[in-house]
């Protein structure tokens, strides 16, 4: 039998999940496979271990959890945490924040609609006077020199 069988069959043993034929059958090959016998001793160590730290809990905490149910239905909408005050705050908070990014959405979308209208204006400014330029006759300069002038100071 391989180890994965064993395993199964320790482990069901364990949580009272076999029948008697596959009890018989776990003892008989545990009896023969060292391993198995291991992982069994481990395993009853354990449970046991569980066993003793296992606690009763009294009846009446039974009694106050049913009650403490019923209870939270009988309220309704007080143990509803949607209509409790700081909640409502926060999703109010929350819809002027929506709203205000929507408003300043809006106005960045007319802003950069505006400057891309202003952009595309300059250009063709700039290109209008570019052709004006180049469509003005060259211009000639003549150079004639004159008789200088030269100052003196009067005599005193």
């Amino acid at each position: 039998m391989n180890e994965e069988r064993i395993k199964e069959l320790i482990n069901g043993y364990f949580d009272n999940e076999i029948s008697c034929e596959e009890e018989t059958l776990l003892f008989s090959v545990l009896a023969e496979n060292e391993n198995g016998r291991e992982i069994f001793k481990s395993l009853a160590a354990v449970n046991e271990a569980i066993g003793q730290t296992r606690e009763e809990f009294p009846n009446e905490l039974d009694e106050k959890i049913i009650s403490s149910l019923s209870r939270g239905k009988k309220r309704g909408a007080k143990g509803n945490s949607f209509l409790n005050p700081p909640a409502l705050f926060a999703y109010a908070v929350a819809a002027v924040l929506i709203i205000f990014f929507l408003m300043f959405k809006t106005d960045l979308d007319k802003y950069k609609k505006e400057l891309q209208t202003q952009a595309s204006i300059v250009k063709r400014q700039t290109k209008m006077i570019e052709l004006l330029y180049n469509a003005l006759p060259t211009a000639t300069v003549k150079a004639e020199r004159k008789p200088s002038i030269v100052v003196t100071p009067e005599a005193l």
